[in-house]
């Protein structure tokens, strides 16, 4: 994706951000036996959130319990 990045950790999840513009991505980057993916969804967009800076649109987050998308208001 290019742009800046970071990583964090929320709750269980421990993540790598990458955001451009307004679009972001966060790869999960921990092992987690059969993650839930409401919970992996939650924390992906607090995860987005705390490394950009930015607020994540609503119904824009899509993926799955290894990569969660979003557009970014900043």
């Amino acid at each position: 994706m290019g742009g800046r990045s970071g990583s964090t950790v929320v709750g269980a999840y421990a993540f790598d951000v990458n955001f451009k513009g307004s679009q972001a991505e966060a790869y999960r980057s921990n092992i987690v036996l059969r993650p839930k993916a409401s919970e992996v969804f939650a924390a992906g967009v607090t995860a987005i959130e705390q490394i950009s800076g930015c607020r994540v649109a609503p119904n824009s987050v899509r993926g799955d319990v290894a990569m969660v998308q979003a557009e970014i208001l900043c």
